[in-house]
């Protein structure tokens, strides 16, 4: 524990300690009792923020857990998981964005319009989200260019894929996209950026 010593007037100072209940004119003790009631304070401060780092970390197990069940080919349970941090965190980005491409991917291999449009309206609120991360870009280009032939539409949502900072994407994420971005960009008469790779 943390032990901070009370002042008169200091950060930590008597009256500082009122605003927690006790110190002069609260009829509760104002040294050494004072002193550990407000390192109590802190440390339940601290805490709290220690809870908010676990969520995050909580966040990232279930994402890198529901990657691996859909690599499994387990897309039930994968949905079950993102659905799961929506639930808690509905403005979740990397959620958002893959529980809509699964469900865009579930719905045009099943024939479920309902799924598609679906899985289409959570990869553009993804991009809505958060317009620096990558995923609802690339996924939503990728709809663009399959679903409605916009070769366009497509290119500009791979430009903002490529460009992405909320992270950037990975190489290997760049050459596994590189067939759609080629398709879109030959379609639109655009040059191919440098960063995707020509075959």
């Amino acid at each position: 524990m943390t032990q901070f010593t009370i002042t008169p007037d200091g950060p930590f100072s008597l009256e500082a300690a009122s605003h927690f209940g006790f110190g002069p004119n609260t009829g509760r003790p104002t040294s050494p009792d004072a002193q550990m009631k407000l390192a109590f304070a802190v440390d339940d401060f601290r805490n709290h923020a220690l809870v908010t780092l676990s969520q995050q970390q909580k966040i990232a197990q279930t994402l890198a857990e529901a990657a691996v069940d859909e690599d499994a080919g387990n897309f039930s349970q994968a949905a079950q998981l993102y659905n799961q941090i929506l639930s808690e965190n509905p403005n979740q980005v990397q959620a958002t964005a893959q529980l809509g491409w699964l469900d865009y991917q579930v719905g045009t291999t099943g024939n479920s319009t309902t799924l598609k449009n679906q899985g289409r309206k959570l990869v553009e609120r993804a991009v809505k989200l958060d317009p620096q991360d990558f995923a609802g870009h690339l996924y939503l280009g990728t709809i663009l260019l399959l679903q409605d032939n916009d070769a366009t539409g497509a290119v500009a949502q791979y430009q903002a894929f490529l460009g992405a900072t909320n992270p950037v994407p990975a190489a290997s994420v760049i050459k596994q996209a590189a067939p759609y971005i080629r398709r879109a960009y030959t379609q639109a008469g655009v040059a191919l950026p440098s960063q995707v790779p020509a075959t």
